[in-house]
């Protein structure tokens, strides 16, 4: 009778270190399955962040591209405006020495 009782006893302690056994790999692969979820997570975090970091960029290369585009028309327009002047300078320069030259001309006769 004792021998059937620890036999039980000893069948009972096999079923309960089963048990443990068991629920030590259940728990660490719902940990790793946790965890490789959380890994997931922050690389689609981290995906995200470059993405966005990544219209930031273009965003500010376009404002950038728009602002350097408004200057050079800016200068082209300067430019063009230097370059009218210059010639108007020119030829009123040439008018007045052209003048002067009939004039001391005009003058030695």
């Amino acid at each position: 009778m004792e021998n059937e009782i620890l036999k039980e006893i000893q069948k009972i302690e096999e079923e309960a270190e089963k048990i443990i056994k068991e629920t030590k790999q259940y728990a660490e692969n719902l940990i790793n399955q946790k965890k490789r979820e959380s890994e997931l997570k922050i690389e689609n975090f981290k995906k995200e962040i470059a993405k966005i970091k990544e219209e930031k960029i273009k965003a500010t290369i376009k404002e950038l591209e728009g602002a350097r585009l408004k200057k050079e028309k800016e200068i082209e327009e300067k430019i063009k405006n230097l370059e009218l002047k210059a010639e108007s300078n020119f030829a009123n320069v040439l008018k007045y020495l052209k003048n002067k030259f009939f004039e001391i001309w005009q003058s030695l006769k």
